[in-house]
């Protein structure tokens, strides 16, 4: 057993139907109906996967600070105007 995944997996065949086979701590196999998708990003092939929770949070995060940002800065810009045109 070796402690790299990576050769681990490389080392069990992957059949041909979609299926992804992963081995386990004790050794045997366990299949794992997945598809893989792939797309070419700047002339290299990129494996798309789900999100797990976490990064999904961080994202959702990040997006509700840029939004909060915009709508403070929206604000400012109306205020400014209304205080300039009275």
């Amino acid at each position: 057993m070796t402690s790299d995944v990576g050769e681990a997996v490389s080392s069990v065949p992957q059949p041909d139907d979609g299926t992804v086979a992963i081995p386990t701590e004790d050794g045997s196999v366990v299949a794992v109906k997945d598809k893989v998708k792939t797309v070419e990003f700047h002339g290299e092939e990129v494996e798309l996967r789900r999100l797990t929770p976490e990064e999904k949070q961080r994202r959702r995060l990040i997006k509700n600070i840029i939004m909060a940002f915009l709508g403070i800065l929206f604000l400012a810009i109306v205020t400014i105007v209304l205080v300039i045109l009275t």
